[in-house]
């Protein structure tokens, strides 16, 4: 078996704005453009800047450099995977699949489910229902999935 990348996760810091905004271009700019029909810089940008002043964006690193972007919640009901983009260079090497494993080992240990929504467009999908990920609702742009640990009943524990 392939040995998967390392990765670490960090606070977003404001220096590092354009850097993790273009990262979120590269990353969301073509599913924005098919789901949208045009990337709004002004409407992306102010969306970005919620993100970053939320305080709650993590950067994801392989070998020191930003290869993603990642927030998440966790509340009563749900760890809530709110956002999980990748640089085009950095998916398909086990990233993603690793840090979605890492929260259902969470969501195992204490009981609760691990949802998420992905647009329509995007073939993470496919990942999301490998892994165990079913869809509970949809909107006109976004499926709506959650996986639920063995122990709530109804759900993948792998």
């Amino acid at each position: 078996m392939a040995q998967l990348p390392g990765y670490a996760t960090r606070s977003a810091q404001a220096a590092e704005y354009e850097e993790l905004f273009r990262l979120h271009r590269e990353a969301m700019g073509d599913y924005v453009e098919e789901t949208w029909g045009v990337w709004v810089q002004e409407v992306q940008r102010k969306f970005f800047d919620a993100r970053m002043a939320s305080g709650t964006l993590l950067v994801i690193t392989v070998d020191g450099t930003a290869a993603g972007l990642l927030e998440f919640e966790q509340s009563e009901a749900a760890i809530t995977v709110v956002n999980l983009e990748l640089r085009t260079a950095c998916q398909r090497q086990g990233i993603g699949t690793s840090i979605l494993k890492a929260f259902k080992e969470r969501g195992q240990q204490i009981g609760l489910p691990v949802e998420l929504t992905v647009l329509k467009v995007n073939p993470a999908r496919r990942l999301y229902e490998r892994l165990g990920f079913v869809e509970y609702e949809q909107s006109n742009t976004h499926h709506h999935m959650r996986w639920t640990p063995a122990s709530a009943g109804t759900g993948d524990s792998s």
